[in-house]
């Protein structure tokens, strides 16, 4: 009996492979169920998506406004730019900030159907000390060295948002 070979007839019918080609109606079944699954997931997501690109795009433009105001600002020379002396104060935000309510007055930009932006600026003396940079009173003597701020802020769903940008 050694070294002979059984032959397909000598197989226990339960024990042989399905000689036809193709899937059975329950393979389908389940592979539809995991395809479903899937592109429903994906859809789902999409709303998630959409808000987080949305709320990227107006933060990259709010940066944008606040640098290209930081721009102007520098351009000019240092005793054209002037210190804050009327402030106003920030509502909604913690903590809530000051910006300049004369020289600089806010601005309000729309851009694109967007939620209406406003750019403000802080304007100080500042004064430095080691490695660390303070700001002191517009009363004080020049220092010979200003911090601007600038802010552009906004709310998105009640919830009131902004960006800053310091010299």
């Amino acid at each position: 009996m050694k070294g002979e070979f059984l032959s397909s007839a000598a197989i226990h019918p339960i024990m042989r492979i399905r000689s036809r080609p193709g899937v059975t109606i329950s393979e389908l079944m389940v592979a539809s169920v995991i395809l479903t699954v899937g592109v429903l997931a994906g859809v789902g997501s999409f709303k998630y998506i959409s808000t987080a690109f949305s709320q990227s795009r107006l933060k990259t433009i709010a940066i944008n406004l606040a640098q290209e105001k930081m721009e102007v600002i520098k351009k000019q020379s240092y005793f054209q730019v002037l210190v804050t002396t009327q402030t106003s104060v920030s509502a909604g935000y913690n903590p809530n900030f000051l910006y300049d309510a004369g020289n600089y007055s806010a601005e309000t930009i729309t851009v694109w159907g967007l939620p209406p932006l406003t750019r403000a600026v802080q304007v100080d003396y500042a004064s430095g000390s080691g490695t660390s940079v303070s700001t002191v009173p517009y009363t004080s003597n020049d220092t010979g060295m200003k911090k601007i701020t600038v802010y552009v802020f906004w709310t998105e769903r009640q919830i009131a948002k902004k960006v800053q940008v310091d010299s």
